[in-house]
């Protein structure tokens, strides 16, 4: 509560003495979460404000944020000084402090990054998914991290150059998963008998939004006998009451795959009540609701208290013909927190903006969230400045509309005015043409290049495209080069002494994609020189690279 640094301390609890594991670094409240690496168990310690300073300050009590104090520290020399964690990720502390942390130079900052990249991943990973709620609140725990770190956070897309931005853009004419979407990935753990309980899991892997049909694995913990824990050098007197069961003293089954379906509550429903089923030949079914944080829910014999700041998912039924009933895992009741609020797209857009998203960065649809918002919607004024004349032409396909807002100051310096003119089929002057490709090879967006060479002559970039050819998105680009080659034109660049010579010692370090060049070369001589090339062929020394032509 207010500046408090902590470090978590871990031991082995033995039944005579305590064993040391290891301890994190030095963290601030709030922290993004270390990892500790404890034999074969990666674990992940993470602090928050827990739900008595939640309730305190939702009353009006004074709670100091770390940032906050700095800037206002920075203000006020003669009366405070930031805080200083000698361990703590340089610029989580303070973003904009003007005085960084000296201590550990070298680890801190790869921390504080590798933190903020599973940021942006994640954050993309829920705008795909179109859980707004969720990707919200993964930005608001990226805005801790530097400008910088954020930018490039934020700049990851996926396969199809897509960012979160440009997801929000076009998640404004979808519809939103329902809230048990939510649960993919999820863990449900419960425990079943009376005399001798034992566990049993269901790892979610796949949730079908529309139908909410869902796939997942099962576990079943058996106890170990006491002849079995007897072996363990474990005294008959440290032996639990049979009622108790350990996680690590059971024998795990291998996992077995089922499918299942989850039902919504109905619409005459007020305990919003959802259902699961599984399909695992024992009519498994089970009633989940939630648990708000300091109610208790069951799980087996006895009762479990939520000390989450957050409603956790408990679950109650029949598991094999048993009464059970279990939780689901509080990652998984997170997800289903944020989910819950009335979060959309425009919400997740604004914020993207607030942290620095970049508004033209463009996919391989050749549109980027700029221009997908003048065709489509526009989620959070990023707009902002264009003449809505001008948007009304380009929607009703004017081609000099493109071009005007290319050269005005919305658009003059941006590539993705030309690209969004390219997408839809429009005639671009050959200058922007020209441009766009030369940011296709500079921004690595081999499809949109490909549909640029359409209308641009790309000889000079063939040895440019053939290098990054690894990739066989490059490799169709560099196709495309060679075969704007027709008879009856001057003979072709790449056909110079240098450009051979360069792809013959390509080929001798092992890129094979260089080979195109010698293939179109056979191929120029057939179709020119085919009578006087067989008369009089030429004949490479041996020991010069002949063998590879």
């Amino acid at each position: 509560f207010g500046l408090v640094a902590c470090r978590f301390k871990i031991w082995y609890q033995g039944w005579f003495s305590r064993r040391w594991l290891g301890r994190t670094l030095p963290v601030a409240v709030p922290s993004p979460g270390q990892s500790l690496v404890l034999g074969g168990l990666d674990v992940v310690a993470q602090i928050r404000r827990g739900t008595v300073a939640q309730a305190a300050a939702a009353t009006g009590a004074k709670v100091i944020e770390l940032q906050s104090f700095a800037r206002s520290a920075q203000g006020h020399q003669g009366s405070a000084q930031p805080l200083t964690v000698s361990a703590l990720p340089q610029g989580i502390d303070s973003p904009r402090s003007q005085k960084p942390s000296t201590s550990r130079p070298s680890k801190e900052p790869k921390a504080s990054s590798s933190y903020a990249s599973a940021l942006g991943r994640a954050t993309l990973a829920a705008a795909t998914d179109r859980q707004w709620g969720l990707a919200t609140a993964l930005l608001e725990e990226l805005r801790l991290a530097p400008e910088e770190q954020c930018r490039e956070a934020l700049a990851q897309s996926d396969p199809t150059r897509k960012t979160a931005l440009r997801m929000c853009v076009d998640g404004l004419l979808k519809e939103r998963p329902p809230l048990l979407a939510g649960l993919e990935g999820g863990l449900f753990v419960a425990l079943l008998g009376a005399r001798r309980p034992y566990w049993w899991t269901f790892k979610i892997k796949m949730v079908n939004w529309r139908t909410l049909w869902i796939c997942g694995e099962i576990m079943i913990g058996l106890p170990k006998s006491k002849m079995e824990l007897s072996k363990a050098s474990r005294p008959w007197t440290a032996l639990l009451p049979s009622w108790e069961t350990e996680w690590e003293n059971c024998r795990w089954s291998n996992a077995e795959e089922h499918f299942g379906q989850l039902f919504e509550p109905s619409s005459e429903d007020q305990d919003q009540v959802y259902r699961m089923t599984v399909d695992d030949g024992a009519d498994t079914e089970l009633r989940l609701c939630f648990v708000e944080p300091g109610a208790t829910a069951s799980l087996g014999h006895s009762a479990l208290r939520n000390a989450l700041g957050i409603p956790l998912l408990a679950g109650t039924g029949k598991i094999a013909g048993m009464p059970a009933s279990g939780v689901f895992s509080p990652g998984t009741c997170a997800r289903l927190a944020a989910e819950k609020t009335s979060t959309g797209p425009r919400e997740t857009a604004r914020t993207l903006m607030e942290l620095g998203a970049d508004t033209r960065a463009l996919a391989d649809d050749g549109l980027s969230p700029y221009t997908a918002s003048i065709l489509k919607q526009d989620p959070c004024s990023i707009l902002k400045g264009l003449n809505p004349g001008l948007r009304l032409r380009i929607l009703r396909g004017d081609a000099n509309a493109w071009a005007e807002v290319a050269r005005s100051a919305s658009g003059e310096g941006y590539p993705d005015m030309a690209a969004g003119a390219l997408s839809r089929g429009l005639i671009i002057p050959q200058v922007m043409a020209a441009n766009l490709l030369a940011y296709c090879f500079q921004a690595d967006l081999p499809l949109l290049a490909v549909r640029v060479l359409a209308r641009v002559d790309g000889q000079r970039y063939l040895m440019a495209a053939l290098e990054r050819a690894s990739e066989r998105s490059w490799l169709r680009a560099s196709e495309t080069i060679l075969q704007q080659w027709r008879p009856g034109q001057k003979k072709p660049h790449w056909l110079s002494p240098e450009s051979l010579k360069y792809a013959i010692s390509e080929i001798q370090k092992g890129h094979l994609q260089f080979r195109i060049i010698l293939d179109s070369m056979r191929n120029y001589f057939r179709l020119t020189e085919a009578e006087g090339f067989c008369t009089d062929p030429c004949v490479l020394p041996l020991g010069k690279g002949g063998a590879e032509c």
